[in-house]
């Protein structure tokens, strides 16, 4: 079976949501960081890994498990890996876009909203970003998120907003 990751959009993400999550963990030094689509929520990783969240307002948690699967990786900053007390959440949005695409990458309205929430309240929200190149070598960087950058659309309509650039 051949595919074409080009055209297979959702399938580029899910690789490319696996590359950086092996790429944040090597370069922010921390392998508390995991894919969202593989848990149910944000209480089901913390129980598996043993965290304690309990630094964290009791509704901000429950906004983000509202909201998990909008996040593509979550981190964990730990005080220490014994006691596994977390000191700051990180939050990472992955996107793909071929070279010859110069438009701004797109980010749907639930993922926007959350990042735009998370970011309010205080959390660093940061970009993952590849391009890929004919020979399907790629390049990728990792910086603070600005939504102002990116083309919202909502699963049931097109563009919803254009920021300004």
């Amino acid at each position: 079976m051949i595919f074409n990751l080009k055209k297979e959009v959702h399938l580029r993400g899910l690789v490319f949501e696996n590359i950086a999550k092996v790429l944040v963990r090597k370069n922010m030094n921390n392998n508390f960081v995991f894919m969202t689509k593989y848990f149910n929520s944000l209480d089901e990783l913390v129980v598996k890994y043993c965290l304690n969240l309990s630094c964290f307002d009791v509704s901000l948690l429950n906004r983000i498990n509202k909201q998990f699967h909008s996040i593509d990786l979550i981190g964990f900053e730990l005080n220490n890996h014994e006691d596994r007390i977390v000191q700051d959440l990180l939050f990472y949005e992955v996107k793909t876009k071929s070279s010859s695409n110069s438009s701004r990458y797109d980010i749907c309205a639930s993922s926007s909203e959350i990042y735009d929430f998370l970011k309010k309240n205080g959390f660093s929200i940061f970009l993952v970003s590849f391009v890929i190149f004919e020979n399907w070598n790629y390049s990728f960087n990792i910086h603070k998120l600005n939504l102002n950058k990116l083309r919202v659309y909502s699963k049931y309509s097109q563009i919803v907003n254009i920021p300004s650039s």
